[in-house]
């Protein structure tokens, strides 16, 4: 399934299934269920919170991350940083927060630069 929010504050939920999940802008809180999952990180995004990210295992899921904001993992490992027990990754005003997940476990893999 794709989802995909609009202008404003969205709950977006994938359920079963691999899913792409595309909070547009606002504040958004996406949950992309059973399955790999795939969640959208582009300008103009806003504020978004990925409250269930898979690092691994057969349903891991991938944040897809728009070539524009960085041009390589190691970029964009530079502009993350742990708040608590989450991750965000900032560019300009947009800020993507991975619930539950530290800096030291994100991998390349966890990545797809498009």
């Amino acid at each position: 399934d794709t989802l995909n929010g609009l202008a404003g504050d969205d709950r977006l939920y994938g359920g079963a299934g691999n899913d792409r999940l595309d909070g547009g802008s606002g504040t958004d809180h996406l949950w992309g269920g059973t399955g790999a999952d795939h969640f959208v990180f582009k300008a103009g995004n806003g504020t978004d919170w990925v409250e269930d990210f898979q690092l691994s295992g057969t349903a891991q899921d991938v944040v897809e991350v728009s070539k524009a904001m960085f041009g390589s993992f190691n970029a964009l490992l530079s502009a993350a940083h742990d708040v608590g027990s989450d991750v965000a990754i900032t560019s300009g005003a947009d800020t993507l927060w991975l619930a539950d997940v530290h800096k030291a476990q994100l991998s390349a893999g966890d990545f797809l630069f498009v």
